[in-house]
Formats: structure tokens, sequence, C-alpha cells
């Protein structure tokens, strides 16, 4: 018996090249439910991913504190577009 986790911040890390490819404010959002080290290396990896093809981007981090509610992390990914807006 044993058990398996994936490199899950691989596909963050290409995640971050995309989104760092197609922002067009330099203001990248990260929604994430508890500041845990599993949730900060994926973070890591999105903003190294990001900085990797523009060096100008900055990451922004809103803790929902849930790791499901729907109305709150609604609320989160609005505050993180609003935020962009007003940069």
């Amino acid at each position: 018996m044993a058990t398996y986790f994936g490199k899950n911040w691989e596909a963050s890390y290409l995640s971050g090249i995309a989104a760092g490819k197609a922002t067009k404010t330099n203001h990248l959002g990260y929604v994430a439910a508890f500041p845990i080290p599993e949730l900060i290396y994926n973070i890591n990896a999105y903003t190294l991913g990001a900085q990797s093809v523009n060096p100008d981007v900055k990451v922004s981090v809103v803790w929902s504190n849930t790791w499901y509610d729907p109305t709150t992390e609604r609320q989160a990914a609005i505050s993180l577009l609003d935020k962009a807006r007003t940069s």
C-alpha cells in the first residue's frame, strides 16, 4: 500500500505561463482556500510561470478560508477583478 500525490505545481506553472502571456494589465489574481503548504507552492509555481514570460506580472491572492463555498469564492474573485480595474 502506498499513496500517490501528483506534482500539481507543474500544472500551476504552466497555467501561470498562459496567464502571463495573456494579461494586458500585468495583474493576475489567485483565489485560494487556506494558506497551507500545498496551496502556497501552487501559488508560487503559478507566479513563477507567469513571471517567466512576463517579468512585470504581479499576482494578488485572496484567501477564501473555505474548501467549498461558491458565494465566498465568487466574492473573492470579484474583489480581485475590482482590484485589477482600479490598478
